[in-house]
């Protein structure tokens, strides 16, 4: 699923309860571009085959009870104070 807002319009807040996004035949189960003052809450989301959540130009978004845990930094990523990094273990049966 893809979440985009256009540049000039209003940001609007919105709260995600419950859903499942299922990336098993697409890439990622979610993108965000230009997404701020989102709220997902005991939401499942199902791998693509690149990744899970892709955020790119947002903020405020947050994951609530989605089982998601905070993490090191991964692959080319450093730290950084205004970022957050969470993992979610995958079992497979």
């Amino acid at each position: 699923m893809n979440f985009y807002r256009n540049p000039g319009s209003p940001v609007l807040s919105v709260l995600y309860t419950n859903c499942v996004f299922d990336g098993a035949n697409t890439y990622w189960s979610a993108k965000f571009n230009l997404e701020y003052s989102q709220v997902f809450e005991g939401c499942k989301f199902i791998g693509g085959s690149v990744g899970i959540i892709d955020i790119c130009r947002g903020g405020n978004i947050q994951f609530k009870k989605c089982n998601f845990e905070p993490c090191k930094p991964f692959a080319h990523y450093k730290e950084d104070i205004n970022s957050i990094y969470l993992t979610k273990l995958i079992n497979n049966k």
